[in-house]
């Protein structure tokens, strides 16, 4: 969900890095186990009845889904229902037995990112089971397959039935509000994020939603507000799971607020930036935690039998897989931490405070000699505070200073 390295359909741009908010299409959950179709020839008493072969086919094709071999699937599935006893069944028990069958079809043609074929299938399950076991699976499903089409509008009516199911309400606000975001319809996001957030930043979903709206607030140019939001979700920081997109949302929001003329509100925001170490470790610390929730979310199920502990399960899969993509693209980006303090010298020299932008380009200067274009700015920097300073001799050396690094350049 907000969800990767590939920008899905519906995707979160923050500043340089590309972030989805609506993650690539999560994998279609497999349904709770069930038994095969059974024989329909009586069975003699106290015997169980002999396996058919499509007692062996649904078995096998189920396997084949748990292992992720989703054309494994399809193709048993294919010779199951070519079968006349499964194609054309009346027997009601064998009728309710095949529900997660038909489901699976539509589910696996989906992990294939095969989506057409997989939304005719997953209407067709839905039309046999309008109340199917995995009924709210499959309009998950037929949700994302919309989506990586690009057909929003027809998303948003399958998103629209999943807010009326506490289990899926959280996923749904969070799709719609990327689709909106996508399409740029900032005005629209705002109220599927901000029913996610009316309640505080209580939950993974409330805390993706808030960096969404601190992102909406400043593509709005309503800073008082996204500064507010950005600093509430700072407070959270741990809880943040794409660390990477945090600080690229602070980062543009810190821009835009000193390009808008509120250097002191910049200050504030360019203090929240991490730098690549600390972003590295606070993003396996959450890789982590949620690695361990996995198997107490797969326990849940096997004990209650609910199959919300299945979705949340995948969910966690999903976000890992994500988090992981996330720390990989953080490897390949360079350390944020010079920009920053070149950006935090000139807020403050900005608004009147020239000594504490003279201490950070001194260490710049001190402390970064890789960083070539950065030390120029803050040797040339550092004149212009000398001068605001009315301090000429000291300007005059930074001015040689500076003449030094042009011409080692």
């Amino acid at each position: 969900m907000f969800f990767t390295v590939n920008i899905s359909a519906v995707a979160f741009l923050c500043a340089a890095i590309p972030v989805a908010a609506i993650a690539q299409q999560p994998v279609a959950p497999a349904p709770p186990a069930t038994g095969a179709p059974a024989a329909t020839k009586p069975a003699a008493d106290g015997d169980l009845p002999p396996a058919t072969e499509s007692d062996k086919l649904c078995s096998e094709a189920m396997a084949a889904f748990d292992a992720g071999d989703f054309q494994g699937t399809l193709d048993k599935l294919a010779a199951l229902f070519a079968k006349d006893e499964i194609a054309n069944a009346t027997d009601p028990k064998i009728v309710q037995i095949l529900d997660p069958v038909y489901y699976v079809k539509g589910a696996a043609l989906y992990n294939l990112k095969k989506y057409d074929e997989a939304i005719a299938a997953l209407k067709v399950y839905l039309t046999k089971y309008p109340q199917g076991k995995q009924k709210e699976d499959a309009i998950f499903s037929m949700a994302n397959s919309f989506i990586a089409l690009k057909k929003y509008d027809e998303a948003l009516a399958e998103l629209a039935k999943l807010e009326q199911i506490p289990s899926l309400r959280e996923d749904a606000l969070l799709f719609e509000a990327g689709i909106y975001y996508e399409k740029k319809d900032f005005k629209a996001a705002e109220r599927p994020l901000t029913i996610l957030t009316e309640k505080g930043l209580t939950t993974p979903a409330a805390i993706r939603a808030s960096v969404m709206l601190g992102s909406i607030y400043t593509q709005l140019g309503q800073f008082d507000k996204a500064a507010r939001t950005m600093l509430d979700v700072r407070r959270n920081f741990d809880q943040i799971d794409d660390k990477a997109q945090f600080n690229s949302t602070i980062l543009d929001l810190g821009d835009k607020l000193f390009r808008a003329g509120l250097p002191r509100e910049a200050q504030v925001i360019y203090q929240m930036v991490q730098t690549k170490d600390e972003l590295r470790a606070a993003q396996k610390v959450t890789i982590e935690r949620k690695k361990k929730e996995i198997p107490l979310a797969l326990d849940a199920f096997r004990a209650t039998k609910d199959p919300s502990f299945l979705r949340k399960r995948t969910r966690l899969e999903g976000e890992v897989k994500q988090a992981e993509a996330s720390l990989d693209q953080l490897e390949k980006l360079p350390d944020p931490l010079v920009g920053i303090l070149i950006r935090r010298g000139r807020a403050y020299a900005e608004f009147g405070r020239q000594r504490e932008a003279l201490i950070i380009y001194d260490h710049i200067l001190d402390n970064f000699p890789d960083d070539k274009e950065e030390r120029d700015v803050a040797a040339f920097s550092r004149i212009l505070a000398f001068v605001d300073l009315k301090k000429v001799k000291e300007a005059i050396g930074a001015r040689a200073v500076s003449s030094d690094f042009s011409m080692d350049g």
